[in-house]
């Protein structure tokens, strides 16, 4: 089946200009494309319809294809003599933001203009989503089957233009905040076939190289533009640049100008003359680049500045003398806890202090530095734990998973917690647990065993290798009469087995969260209780996990018993899961307006069916966004609506 495909590049972005700086502020739906384009000899075309915003409800919306009242007779596409007249209801279930319907084309002999007709939306059923009035109706354009076409760079619509009385204009115009310009170059009088043209610049007031094109060089921009058949629309886009000798003008500087033309046609297309196309569009058009000397010269005056006094406005202290009255100094806003926990951690601010400040060297001593301090602690926090665990009679693995994990594993419970208040996701909290446990493991794991690997391998069975491995493991003393770093297998596999499940039950309510409350983490709804619930399950599973490896060290309960513990555990995990997942889903709005109830009612409309196509053609199809934005509201919605289409 061969249907209407959409041609959005250049579009979306003339849409993201005009919307650049507007906020949507609540859902909205409208057609994916606004001008469609089709052979006569295509059997359907198929058309899309888009939301965005909130789509956590669910919505019906009506089409219906009708005459096009506002074109001359000969250009009106007739109902069943044109296309076969199309209308339904689309249904957008919760989170489907795309739904398309076909219209069948009916294909005749007739030497005739090319013909339009239009598609309406209506009757949305969810009173909190917008129905975009620049989007509610498409025009489709039936074109003649015999002609490739003829090519000419489109007219801009004037800012004052109306539907009753449409001005356009020769020229386009541009100021260097927008980046880049895009200039249509529309297919008319036919569009069989693959064609191509090819374009280049001219310059004339402005200059390549200074007011648009490539900065510092003078050669011309050029390139070739490709249509595949039935598409009808592309643009071109030109980078303008922002010119340092217009902020040294006085007064308002004249516009720079130059042109666009098309030439080498291929394909059996043409350049159109103005006479003869729609709009008196042809082959060239010009550009005109307005530059603000005002709005420049701040602009450069701000980057002198901020160059000059780059070392003051940087984050972090100055100096080392600032870095150590900061360590010694408690703040005035804290009370009497945190006053006592500031002189409790007095020695580490102070030792810390002495890592250099972020200016010097570009932060790289600072970071450097600092990492290594953050080594020294580390291997402090694992040896005083260690020895806290030989005077009150531990085993070394229930010390490694208690104390030592909690010395160096609660600087990043807090780390978490800031990225978490500092975020507006949970990605960077998650992360950050998730990353330390990579460093721990591979890095941690890796490469001490790898330095001590090439250690003892040159080292050879010296006598105090002998001595240390052999007084536990003499079996490996025998086995590697050549020496090497061993390291014999304890009871940490256990321990292991039950971490990777209580990691899999983690991660599986977290995914829980996701998908029945819109949220990893917290609560948007007020009163509710979900998310204390988790963090207590979270606590849970770290004395579990604590509880079930001390049971195994000591051997309190036989391994095969404990193994069969965890499966039990594991299981019913995922049934009561399984059960919230089945009670709770779909019932919670997990939109950012909040996490309310959801009506699940429904007014039982049936969603729309097409008949299948004919794989005979396709068509293509491409929109010109600014001449129909009316508002900067609707151009945000429309950007976005190009977004989600893509």
């Amino acid at each position: 089946m061969m249907t209407g495909k959409s041609q959005k590049a250049g579009a979306s972005h003339l849409m993201r200009s005009e919307a650049r700086d507007a906020t949507l502020g609540r859902a909205q739906i409208g057609f994916e494309c606004t001008r469609y384009s089709c052979k006569e000899s295509v059997y359907a075309l198929e058309v899309a319809a888009v939301r965005v915003g909130d789509a956590s409800r669910r919505l019906h919306i009506s089409y219906t294809t009708k005459e096009n009242q506002a074109v001359e007779g000969k250009f009106r596409a007739t109902e069943d003599v044109d296309y076969h007249k199309a209308a339904g209801t689309l249904t957008f279930h919760r989170g489907e933001m795309r739904k398309t319907f076909e219209v069948r084309m009916i294909n005749d002999d007739e030497v005739e203009e090319d013909e339009t007709f239009l598609i309406e939306l209506s009757n949305c059923t969810d009173d909190k989503t917008e129905l975009l009035e620049s989007r509610g109706v498409c025009e489709v354009t039936i074109i003649s089957d015999d002609y490739p076409g003829v090519m000419v760079l489109a007219k801009v619509p004037a800012e004052d233009s109306s539907a009753e009385e449409p001005r356009y204009l020769d020229y386009y115009t541009a100021t260097p905040t927008m980046g880049s310009v895009a200039c249509l170059v529309r297919r008319e009088k036919g569009s069989s076939g693959e064609v191509s043209v090819r374009w280049r610049t001219v310059a004339d007031t402005g200059k390549a190289g200074v007011d648009y094109g490539t900065r510092g060089s003078s050669e011309e921009l050029s390139g070739t533009l490709k249509f595949r058949s039935a598409m009808s629309e592309a643009h071109i886009v030109v980078p303008i640049l922002n010119n340092p000798s217009a902020a040294d003008a006085k007064g308002e500087p004249p516009p720079a100008e130059f042109k666009i033309e098309l030439f080498d046609p291929q394909g059996g297309c043409s350049i159109g003359e103005a006479e003869t196309t729609e709009r008196g569009a042809c082959g060239w058009t010009t550009v005109s680049v307005k530059h603000d000397a005002a709005a420049e010269k701040l602009a450069r005056d701000i980057a002198r500045l901020l160059d000059e006094h780059y070392d003051d406005i940087r984050s972090g202290d100055e100096s080392w003398k600032d870095q150590f009255i900061d360590a010694v100094t408690p703040h005035e806003e804290m009370d009497t806890l945190g006053t006592l926990l500031f002189y409790m951690n007095m020695p580490w601010r102070v030792a810390f202090a002495l890592i250099p400040p972020p200016s010097m060297a570009g932060g790289w001593l600072c970071f450097w530095v600092a990492l290594g301090g953050i080594a020294v602690v580390t291997v402090l926090v694992g040896d005083l734990a260690a020895l806290l665990g030989c005077s009150v009679g531990l085993e070394d693995s229930i010390t490694a998973i208690t104390f030592v994990a909690l010395g160096t594993s609660l600087p990043d419970t807090f780390a978490s917690k800031a990225a978490t208040l500092g975020d507006d996701c949970a990605d960077a909290a998650i992360g950050n647990v998730t990353g330390s446990n990579s460093v721990n493991v591979f890095l941690g794991l890796g490469l001490p065993w790898f330095i001590a690997a090439v250690v003892w391998t040159d080292a050879g069975p010296t006598a105090e290798w002998k001595a240390t491995i052999g007084l536990k493991n003499p079996g490996i003393v025998a086995a590697n009469p050549d020496g090497g770093f061993a390291v014999p297998a304890g009871s940490l596999s256990f321990s292991v087995a039950v971490f990777c499940a209580c990691a899999v039950m983690c991660l599986s309510t977290l995914l829980f969260r996701r998908v029945v409350f819109g949220a990893e983490l917290g609560a948007r709804t007020p009163g509710a209780s979900h998310h204390k619930l988790t963090s207590v399950f979270f606590a849970a599973l770290w004395f579990f996990y604590v509880a079930m490896s001390i049971i195994q060290t000591w051997k309190l309960v036989e391994q095969g018993t404990l193994y069969a513990v965890l499966g039990v555990v594991v299981l019913l995990f995922a049934i009561v899961l399984g059960g919230l997942f089945a009670k709770l889903n779909g019932t919670y709005d997990t939109s950012d307006e909040g996490l309310g109830l959801v009506d699940e009612g429904s007014d039982g409309a049936e969603e729309a069916t097409v008949a299948p196509s004919d794989p005979a053609a396709t068509t293509e199809t491409v929109e010109n966004p600014s001449a129909e934005a009316k508002d900067v509201e609707a151009a945000a919605g429309e950007a976005e609506l190009e977004e989600a289409s893509t």
